[in-house]
């Protein structure tokens, strides 16, 4: 017996993902710690002196990030990742082909009692920034360096299945990120949304100690702030499989194609 199923995250065949709208990948089982590892090595060579990387400007701080950003996917580009573990990604998705970003996002957020320089995400959607067909758009989180809860990522629970306009409604906002900045090329939003909920609801740090996490893009997510000493380093990039891909997109900040078709 067929069933209409109007959860947009329901084509994955993972339950957990359809009901929490994420799903932890411990990183031991899966061999992704070899490939954090590889990663791990080239962030260290960018990020030799933390006590003067976190009083750097903005700008001069993204500049560095985004260098290394670029040497990370010279090497260990989505592309690749999905290619190496493809035995991974096909037991997670119904698909063989996925379109990817072509390239990962590094994201080093400085802890928050460096206020005025701190560079964090706020919490989002990818239908915020784009087309309505990123509804099914996936995230991949990877953790790479001194990841821990209280400077995980946010999220509200469940918040993937919640209707705009009905469950929340949007507000736009500015912030000190110029389109094309090294900020911009490194994943931050030149415009924001707060979020204004019709329920009070409560986020939570989205973390599981020596895991890896892909998550709905429906899933109301953002960098959060960093409460430990050190820098927080991760990468992340989105895909979505090919039958619900529509048409490839310009990427704002490099004017190059966003996705890549990657047969896993």
């Amino acid at each position: 017996k067929k069933t209409k199923i109007k959860n947009t995250f329901m084509y994955l065949t993972n339950q957990s993902l359809n009901k929490q709208g994420f799903k932890f990948l411990d990183n031991d089982k899966t061999n992704l710690n070899n490939f954090i590892n590889e990663v791990k090595q080239i962030v260290e060579r960018f990020f030799t002196n933390e006590k003067k990387l976190k009083n750097l400007s903005n700008n001069d701080f993204n500049k560095i990030v985004f260098k290394a950003q670029q040497e990370i996917n010279k090497k260990h580009n989505p592309v690749k990742l999905f290619e190496k573990y493809s035995k991974l990604f096909k037991k997670e998705f119904s698909s063989k082909k996925i379109y990817t970003q072509h390239y990962f996002y590094l994201r080093a957020i400085r802890p928050q009692n460096f206020t005025k320089n701190k560079n964090s995400i706020g919490i989002h959607r990818e239908t915020f920034q784009g087309p309505k067909w990123f509804k099914n758009i996936i995230n991949l989180w990877i953790p790479i360096k001194n990841c821990r809860k209280d400077n995980a990522i946010n999220h509200y629970e469940k918040s993937h299945k919640l209707k705009k306009n009905k469950d929340f409604f949007l507000e736009e906002f500015s912030v000190p990120i110029r389109k094309g900045s090294y900020g911009h090329k490194t994943g931050n939003l030149y415009l924001e949304r707060k979020i204004k909920f019709t329920k009070k609801r409560k986020e939570t740090r989205l973390f599981k100690k020596n895991n890896s996490i892909i998550f709905s893009g429906e899933l109301m997510h953002g960098n959060g702030k960093n409460y430990s000493k050190k820098i927080r380093f991760s990468i992340d990039a989105r895909f979505i499989i090919k039958k619900h891909f529509k048409h490839n997109i310009i990427q704002s900040a490099n004017n190059k194609p966003y996705f890549a078709l990657v047969n896993i």
